[in-house]
């Protein structure tokens, strides 16, 4: 008992130097923040002047940081969804952002949960707020066609996740398949799903060019694509 908790106390001092040690780096006004013993996050509101049109991503095993990033952006990485499904108000479309997330050891559900407690910070600091509702879509599924040509793309390497965006098949790091329908998602703005219960991770290549081109290019994955139902959420935020 000792142990793990000397051990618990170990990881919570670097997690804390860890989180605080990036504060310097930034040139923004802090407005979310938290840290406990299995995650911590925070958010900064860029200067107007140090804004960009585009975003930056990075990733590694212990999370992942977006700079200058936008509310529409920044609200479907928190819900996993696409902008098709979302909703945001003109009075924040102009501010960039930056986001710090790391976790240790936490579930997928909880990661979600946590995901949903960050969006609802933010706004709360803004005084808004998020509304939902659900209807039936057509919607791609993403499934397993091949197992075995599938597990020749296993991962070698060990919680590192990246991708390269910067050439013309972008190659994706340490993803498993509901990460991949999610990126597909954002990528061509088509709602894409997996509903397998696999959360093996792969090394893969995509065509950034069109879904259709990923379909010849998947079949040699052992993926493939088919046309579903599926009830869909769409979100809306709105002044609360």
């Amino acid at each position: 008992m000792q142990s793990k908790r000397f051990l618990l106390f170990i990881y919570t001092i670097i997690m804390l130097f860890s989180f605080t040690s990036c504060e310097g780096e930034e040139e923004g006004k802090l407005i979310v923040e938290d840290s406990s013993f299995t995650n911590s996050y925070e958010i900064y509101e860029r200067e107007a002047s140090n804004t960009t049109n585009g975003f930056t991503f990075t990733a590694s095993y212990k999370g992942f940081a977006y700079k200058s990033i936008d509310l529409s952006a920044l609200s479907v990485v928190l819900l996993k969804t696409n902008k098709t499904h979302l909703t945001v108000p003109d009075i924040l479309k102009d501010k960039r952002f930056d986001f710090y997330y790391k976790d240790f050891l936490m579930s997928a559900n909880d990661q979600k949960e946590l995901k949903r407690d960050i969006l609802k910070a933010f706004l709360d600091h803004y005084n808004l707020k998020l509304e939902e509702n659900t209807q039936k879509e057509s919607v791609k599924e993403l499934y397993i066609e091949d197992e075995e040509k599938l597990s020749q793309l296993v991962t070698r390497h060990k919680r590192h996740q990246s991708i390269n965006v910067e050439v013309e098949k972008p190659s994706l790091t340490y993803y498993d398949l509901d990460l991949l329908a999610s990126f597909l998602t954002s990528k061509f703005e088509q709602t894409i799903v997996y509903e397998g219960g696999s959360d093996q991770k792969y090394d893969l290549e995509i065509s950034k060019s069109s879904l259709e081109d990923n379909v010849s290019l998947f079949k040699k994955y052992g993926l493939a694509f088919r046309d579903i139902e599926k009830d869909i959420t769409q979100y809306i935020i709105v002044a609360n």
